[in-house]
């Protein structure tokens, strides 16, 4: 088993690619290392001279989403 983390909102996940535009669930999760934080992401997204090149929208969004520890395991059949 490994630990990995998973992006959320309202304990369902969220479709990233729609960010600018508001919320979106998805049945899919997008998965991150378990080290990751929602404050390193955000800052991940601003270029060298702090310009944000997904716009603000989807930083705002971002911002209401959690980052939920899941544990992944593999089935050998």
């Amino acid at each position: 088993m490994e630990k990995f983390k998973a992006l959320t909102f309202n304990g369902t996940y969220v479709d990233m690619s729609k960010l600018n535009s508001g919320i979106y669930y998805s049945t899919k999760p997008t998965i991150f290392t378990d080290n990751v934080t929602l404050e390193r992401l955000i800052k991940d997204y601003y270029d060298l001279d702090g310009a944000n090149f997904l716009g603000s929208e989807y930083i705002e969004n971002l911002k209401k989403c959690r980052l939920t520890s899941i544990i992944i395991t593999k089935d050998e059949i």
